[in-house]
């Protein structure tokens, strides 16, 4: 199912629930400004624009480690949705073929109240409990 989901590079808030259950994970591409004036997208990698190309890309040398390891897809959420597209194109050029954009970004999980829906994710998850256990 992902992978007739990544074949169209943009995916809808209805089919986002699906791409998560499956393992992708959100990356909110926003600017730490743009998140302050417009809210947080709770659940998702925070990672601004302007890094995310070198920060998800494996070959990178300053990628996450979550990058190295993660085997399923990506979904950029930028504000509209626009910015999403140009930055998951480059990277689906750099050889990563499950980067998706979410087609009206922000303001479409707003609209949809579905500002959480990342928030159950494992890698959240796991963040959270390093926190909270140390």
């Amino acid at each position: 199912m992902l992978d007739q989901l990544t074949l169209d590079h943009r995916m809808t808030v209805g089919e986002l629930p699906t791409a998560i259950a499956l393992g992708s994970v959100v990356v909110d591409i926003r600017s730490q400004r743009q998140r302050t004036r417009e809210g947080p997208l709770y659940g998702a990698l925070a990672i601004g624009s302007d890094v995310v190309v070198n920060r998800l890309d494996p070959a990178s040398p300053s990628c996450l480690a979550l990058a190295r390891e993660h085997t399923g897809g990506w979904i950029l959420v930028c504000s509209s949705g626009d910015c999403a597209d140009v930055i998951a194109a480059g990277l689906r050029g750099r050889g990563l073929g499950k980067v998706m954009s979410l087609v009206g970004g922000f303001r479409a999980l707003c609209a949809a109240s579905s500002l959480t829906i990342a928030a159950r994710t494992p890698h959240f998850e796991r963040s959270v409990a390093m926190v909270l256990c140390g």
